[in-house]
């Protein structure tokens, strides 16, 4: 496996056109300028959020949202879920609780499926060439104590290839704020996602989206096609080959 390195972005080069992980270290202001410079444009975001730790369903804690677009002003719109598509886990004020997921989406028929600890919660978002995925983790400690939300155990299967992703996680102290991105490009078709999503907290439950993640699915306006490792390896060779005829010629000179 290959691995290019820019601008602190690193991405994992899979076999032939397969999808990409990149680790990013972009915050919310720079990934909300990607939308608005039209650079990535929402499909639909599945989310989980730590809603009001109550037992009952009352407070959303789940949902599929309908995509950010941009007001004209220089701001962008959150038009919040899709009809009917958001739900309760019944999360309760409790430490570590862990919940398996699974995400998919069929680009023929536009269908989402959003199982979270066995909800499931559904919407149709209409087919279109989504070609990337953004994970975002968010955690705000309250009242002294600390927050986190992690992805672990995450695999990618699309219609060319099934593979690991990296984990995710976000941990803060009180009053603090961690955000963390892990972008997917050249995703291609229908996808499934599944994993593990994790919270736990100290002190006072962080209530609603101050632990919350979010997966959003979108297209990428412009995708720089990062070589296959094979034609890396070619030219990388011819290289050598050029170099090794090079030095012989000098030494026959000499």
């Amino acid at each position: 496996m290959l691995a290019l390195s820019t601008l602190g972005t690193v991405a994992v080069v899979s076999p032939a056109q397969a999808f990409t992980v990149h680790q990013t270290s972009i915050n919310d202001d720079q990934f909300e300028q990607l939308i608005l410079d039209g650079e990535f444009s929402e499909l639909f975001v599945a989310e989980t959020r730590g809603g009001d730790g109550q037992p009952s369903v009352g407070i959303r804690e789940i949902g599929i949202n309908r995509p950010l677009f941009p007001d004209g002003n220089g701001g962008l719109v959150n038009p919040g879920p899709f009809p009917g598509a958001q739900g309760g886990l019944g999360i309760i004020d409790d430490m570590d609780r862990m919940f398996d997921f699974t995400l998919s989406y069929d680009a023929g028929t536009g269908a989402v499926n959003y199982t979270v600890g066995g909800t499931n919660i559904s919407a149709n978002v209409g087919n279109a060439n989504a070609n990337g995925i953004f994970l975002r983790t968010r955690a705000q400690g309250r009242n002294g104590g600390s927050a986190t939300f992690n992805f672990s155990d995450l695999k990618l299967t699309d219609s060319s290839m099934s593979g690991d992703l990296d984990d995710l996680g976000s941990f803060s102290p009180s009053g603090v704020t961690d955000i963390d991105y892990l972008k997917v490009t050249d995703l291609t078709g229908s996808f499934t996602l599944t994993g593990k999503q994790t919270i736990d907290f100290t002190g006072s439950f962080p209530q609603n989206s101050r632990l919350a993640a979010q997966i959003k699915v979108g297209t990428f306006s412009d995708i720089e096609s990062v070589p296959e490792p094979m034609t890396m390896l070619g030219t990388l060779v011819a290289l050598a080959a050029g170099y090794s005829l090079k030095h012989r010629r000098s030494d026959q000179q000499a």
